[in-house]
Protein backbone atom coordinates (compact mmCIF):
# COMPACT_ATOMS: atom_id res chain seq x y z
CA UNK A 1 0.00 0.00 0.00
CA UNK A 2 1.16 3.51 -0.77
CA UNK A 3 0.90 6.19 1.92
CA UNK A 4 -1.57 8.71 0.53
CA UNK A 5 -1.66 11.46 3.14
CA UNK A 6 -1.32 12.25 6.82
CA UNK A 7 -4.13 13.51 9.02
CA UNK A 8 -3.79 15.78 12.06
CA UNK A 9 -6.66 16.48 14.43
CA UNK A 10 -6.71 20.00 15.87
CA UNK A 11 -9.19 22.10 17.84
CA UNK A 12 -8.68 25.41 16.00
CA UNK A 13 -7.97 25.92 12.29
CA UNK A 14 -6.56 29.44 12.74
CA UNK A 15 -4.01 28.26 15.29
CA UNK A 16 -3.18 25.24 13.10
CA UNK A 17 -2.60 27.48 10.08
CA UNK A 18 -0.36 29.77 12.09
CA UNK A 19 1.70 26.95 13.57
CA UNK A 20 2.07 24.73 10.52
CA UNK A 21 2.32 27.50 7.89
CA UNK A 22 4.17 30.25 9.75
CA UNK A 23 6.32 28.22 12.13
CA UNK A 24 6.95 24.96 10.25
CA UNK A 25 6.69 26.58 6.78
CA UNK A 26 4.16 24.18 5.27
CA UNK A 27 2.12 25.41 2.31
CA UNK A 28 -1.63 25.91 2.70
CA UNK A 29 -3.30 24.30 -0.34
CA UNK A 30 -6.99 24.36 0.51
CA UNK A 31 -9.25 25.56 3.26
CA UNK A 32 -12.95 25.06 3.74
CA UNK A 33 -15.38 24.86 6.64
CA UNK A 34 -14.47 21.31 7.64
CA UNK A 35 -10.76 20.88 6.88
CA UNK A 36 -7.40 22.32 5.87
CA UNK A 37 -5.04 20.79 3.35
CA UNK A 38 -1.33 21.55 3.49
CA UNK A 39 1.76 20.27 1.73
CA UNK A 40 5.22 19.67 3.11
CA UNK A 41 8.00 18.28 0.96
CA UNK A 42 5.50 16.58 -1.35
CA UNK A 43 3.35 15.04 1.40
CA UNK A 44 -0.30 15.99 1.75
CA UNK A 45 -1.46 16.68 5.28
CA UNK A 46 -5.15 17.14 6.08
CA UNK A 47 -6.38 18.79 9.26
CA UNK A 48 -9.77 18.10 10.80
CA UNK A 49 -11.45 19.51 13.88
CA UNK A 50 -11.41 17.59 17.16
CA UNK A 51 -13.42 18.30 20.29
CA UNK A 52 -10.44 18.57 22.64
CA UNK A 53 -6.66 18.81 22.65
CA UNK A 54 -4.46 15.83 23.45
CA UNK A 55 -1.54 15.50 25.83
CA UNK A 56 2.01 14.46 25.03
CA UNK A 57 1.79 12.10 28.01
CA UNK A 58 4.74 9.74 28.14
CA UNK A 59 5.03 10.00 24.39
CA UNK A 60 7.82 7.49 23.79
CA UNK A 61 6.23 4.82 25.99
CA UNK A 62 2.62 5.09 24.75
CA UNK A 63 1.33 4.00 21.37
CA UNK A 64 1.04 6.99 19.02
CA UNK A 65 2.17 8.40 15.68
CA UNK A 66 4.97 10.97 15.60
CA UNK A 67 6.05 13.07 12.61
CA UNK A 68 9.86 13.16 12.45
CA UNK A 69 11.50 16.07 10.64
CA UNK A 70 15.05 15.70 9.37
CA UNK A 71 17.44 18.51 10.16
CA UNK A 72 21.11 19.14 9.44
CA UNK A 73 21.60 21.23 12.62
CA UNK A 74 19.29 20.20 15.44
CA UNK A 75 20.55 22.74 17.97
CA UNK A 76 20.04 25.64 15.55
CA UNK A 77 16.58 24.45 14.51
CA UNK A 78 15.57 23.90 18.14
CA UNK A 79 16.64 27.46 19.00
CA UNK A 80 14.78 28.87 15.97
CA UNK A 81 11.57 27.01 16.84
CA UNK A 82 11.81 27.88 20.54
CA UNK A 83 12.16 31.55 19.59
CA UNK A 84 8.77 31.18 17.87
CA UNK A 85 7.19 29.73 21.02
CA UNK A 86 7.46 26.03 20.20
CA UNK A 87 7.54 23.88 23.33
CA UNK A 88 10.09 21.07 23.37
CA UNK A 89 9.82 17.99 25.56
CA UNK A 90 13.63 17.69 25.43
CA UNK A 91 15.59 20.80 26.43
CA UNK A 92 18.69 19.32 24.81
CA UNK A 93 18.72 16.69 22.08
CA UNK A 94 18.70 13.03 23.08
CA UNK A 95 20.90 10.56 21.20
CA UNK A 96 20.65 7.00 20.01
CA UNK A 97 22.98 4.92 17.84
CA UNK A 98 22.03 6.67 14.60
CA UNK A 99 20.71 10.15 15.44
CA UNK A 100 20.21 13.10 17.74
CA UNK A 101 16.54 13.92 18.30
CA UNK A 102 14.26 16.23 20.24
CA UNK A 103 10.50 16.04 20.64
CA UNK A 104 8.19 19.06 20.53
CA UNK A 105 4.45 19.60 20.56
CA UNK A 106 2.11 21.52 18.33
CA UNK A 107 -0.39 23.84 20.07
CA UNK A 108 -2.82 20.90 20.43
CA UNK A 109 -0.48 18.46 22.18
CA UNK A 110 0.44 16.41 19.08
CA UNK A 111 4.07 15.26 19.38
CA UNK A 112 6.61 15.70 16.57
CA UNK A 113 10.39 15.32 16.54
CA UNK A 114 13.44 16.89 14.98
CA UNK A 115 16.08 14.34 13.96
CA UNK A 116 19.70 14.88 12.93
CA UNK A 117 21.25 11.73 11.49
CA UNK A 118 24.78 10.89 12.60
CA UNK A 119 27.34 11.07 9.80
CA UNK A 120 28.01 7.32 9.79
CA UNK A 121 24.28 6.72 9.15
CA UNK A 122 23.80 9.13 6.25
CA UNK A 123 23.11 7.60 2.79
CA UNK A 124 26.64 8.42 1.58
CA UNK A 125 28.26 8.34 5.04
Amino acid sequence: MKLHMLTVFVTDFQIAKSFYSDVLKWTLVKEDSYHLEMMTEGTKVHFYLADRDTSPGDYSREARTVFVFETQDIENDMARLMSKGVIFLHTVPNENDFSKYAAFTDPFGNVHELCEMKKNHLPNG
